[in-house]
C-alpha cells in the first residue's frame, strides 16, 4: 500500500501481479463508516510504503484494465517499508 498523487491516493499493489486496487475515498462513502482504518492511514507517507495483509472488501467488479475499488477492513503483519 502506498500514496499516489491522483485519485484514489491510496493504492494497493497485489504482490506478484499487475494489479493495483484502488481505496474508495469519496464515491463509495457511508456515513458510519471507514474505508481506510485511521491507525492504518496514519502510518502511511510519500517516502514510504506499507507492506502486510490486507483484509479488502470490494466495490466494483473485477475487469482486466480497469482500477479495482476497494475499502480496508483491518491489516496484519504490517512493515513501513522506504522506497
Amino acid at each position: 500500500m502506498r500514496l499516489y498523487n491522483g485519485m484514489p491516493s491510496v493504492r494497493i499493489w497485489k504482490i506478484g501481479t499487475r494489479r493495483i486496487l484502488g481505496v474508495s475515498e469519496g464515491r463509495f462513502y457511508r456515513e458510519g463508516h471507514c474505508n481506510l482504518p485511521n491507525w492504518v492511514s496514519s502510518k502511511l507517507s510519500f517516502e514510504s510504503e506499507l507492506i502486510g495483509d490486507f483484509v479488502l472488501y470490494p466495490f466494483t467488479h473485477d475487469r482486466q484494465g480497469v482500477m479495482r475499488f476497494v475499502c480496508v477492513d483491518t491489516a496484519y503483519n504490517i512493515r513501513i517499508q522506504k522506497y
